[in-house]
């Protein structure tokens, strides 16, 4: 999603990154993925542990959130990979990550945590690949 404040914060080569990203998550279905994995965890935990399992929500948001810092791997490797195909440089891509970052605050929690991966862990598999 691009919204105004994300048009107002970056700049033309970091917005053509985060289309770039974003399209990955198009181009690999990542909401129909996480909708249809999403449905079968809840009736798996369900099956498993009954209609009150108290530990069904903490279940589904690990493996979920497992799952979408997958597709954000994914996808961030699909920017790059296009941002390579134009001649430009990956550099946009990190910095408008960082400006996200200082704009919402760094998350001081394990990563298993989150949806995202964070920026360091970001930059170090694009530099690997």
């Amino acid at each position: 999603m691009v919204t105004d404040a994300l048009v107002r914060l970056a700049s033309e080569e970091e917005l053509l990154a985060v289309l770039a990203h974003e399209a990955g998550h198009a181009r690999h279905r990542h909401p129909l993925q996480m909708m249809v994995r999403g449905h079968a965890l809840a009736v798996a935990t369900r099956l498993i542990g009954g209609h009150d399992n108290p530990l069904q929500s903490v279940t589904e948001s690990l493996v979920g959130n497992a799952y979408s810092r997958a597709f954000e791997h994914q996808a961030d490797r699909e920017a790059l990979a296009v941002l390579r195909r134009l001649n430009r440089t990956p550099a946009p891509f990190f910095s408008i990550l960082d400006k996200l970052e200082r704009q919402q605050g760094k998350a001081d929690v394990p990563s298993f945590l989150l949806t995202h991966p964070s920026n360091p862990e970001r930059q170090a598999r694009a530099a690997g690949s």
